[in-house]
């Protein structure tokens, strides 16, 4: 799965995200490093010092945003499911990274709750956490239904939808043709033998489903009106650090790809790449 990290870290909207100042670009380069390290817990290395570092990123990314926790949470129980060495040491150290990262997330949103001023005129954060207990099933509706009529607009700002989402990629189909190139880079296997069961990619695929679903949740509950009937506000970038996990999850062991399909690969990919960036410089700096 290295290249496939390697070209979704490639991607138009996190180069974007990379070549700015935004915190996102941060927390993008920490996810995918998150995601790497799991992975290299699924083929049997566990030290003290990947735990460490596991832990130390998870903080970053639960306390950064609030609904990425389950991102970290979830990562850690694939290795689990797997034949990872040393069992019982896992688990106290999974448990440990559990406890203290819930301690530390409700410290500090505890600490730093006073400070939360509406972001929209009309939103008050407990009388909407209020409407969403009383109507859960509404609530739901509406995330559902902003999915059903605007999953197109999602996929296209979380390839690349740049500037204030008023710079479209050139050319007309790249968001198809990078996606692809993404779709058989998850895929297809590049050769190595990494143990992946099914159990440990329905983990992914749910970890996904579930950040996904906290993210519009937060964004219901923070930026929105009170009572609201629709849901607008999301973008691209708040998906980047746990979309790999959707693609990943349809990862299968297969005999290595020939040279030349690879080559292709790369030639292809890299001429997105050129125009991906062509297309910030034009933005940006023409």
């Amino acid at each position: 799965l290295k290249w496939f990290l390697l070209f979704f870290a490639l991607m138009p909207m996190a180069t974007f995200e990379m070549s700015s100042l935004a915190p996102d670009a941060f927390l993008i380069s920490s996810a995918l490093v998150l995601i790497a390290l799991s992975i290299l817990m699924i083929s049997g290395w566990a030290s003290k010092t990947h735990f460490a570092i596991f832990f130390g990123l998870s903080v970053i990314l639960a306390v950064s945003k609030v609904s990425y926790i389950a991102m970290p949470l979830g990562l850690l129980l694939v290795p689990l499911l797997g034949t990872i060495k040393r069992r019982r040491s896992y688990l106290v150290w999974l448990g440990g990274i559990y406890v203290s990262v819930g301690l530390l997330l409700f410290g500090w949103t505890t600490t730093v709750r006073p400070l939360y001023q509406p972001s929209v005129l009309g939103n008050d954060l407990n009388d909407q956490l209020n409407f969403m207990k009383e109507h859960p099933l509404k609530v739901v509706g509406i995330l559902l239904s902003s999915l059903r009529e605007q999953w197109l607009q999602y996929w296209t700002m979380t390839i690349g939808l740049l500037g204030w989402l008023d710079t479209k990629l050139i050319p007309s189909w790249f968001k198809e043709a990078y996606t692809l190139i993404l779709v058989l880079a998850a895929v297809f296997d590049d050769g190595s033998n990494l143990p992946i069961r099914m159990s440990q990619r329905m983990i992914w695929l749910g970890t996904f489903f579930l950040s996904l679903t906290l993210v519009m949740a937060m964004i219901f509950l923070t930026g929105m009106p009170v009572g609201a009937t629709n849901f607008t506000g999301i973008q691209g970038r708040y998906l980047l650090p746990f979309a790999p996990l959707l693609l990943m999850s349809c990862y299968r062991h297969r005999p290595a790809v020939p040279v030349v399909v690879k080559r292709a690969v790369w030639c292809c990919h890299l001429s997105l790449v050129i125009a991906a960036l062509y297309t910030l410089c034009r933005r940006y700096y023409l």
